[in-house]
């Protein structure tokens, strides 16, 4: 019986074949995840600074 292959046997990845497109679409949407959440922190941290009250800076 023969077994899958690994990952490295699959040869070269291409936009082409449908595990591409895949990885594409998966990448895109990751990055677009971490950029709307970094977005989302740095227009709410003003917001949260204000509630406590503080300047924003920690003190040391």
């Amino acid at each position: 019986m023969p077994s899958s292959p690994s990952p490295d046997d699959r040869g070269p990845l291409r936009i082409a074949s449908a595990r591409g497109r895949w990885t594409l679409l998966a990448t895109v949407l990751g990055s677009s995840v971490v950029m709307l959440g970094s977005t989302v922190t740095n227009v709410a941290l003003p917001h949260i600074s204000a509630d406590f009250d503080s300047d924003g800076v920690a003190s040391s």
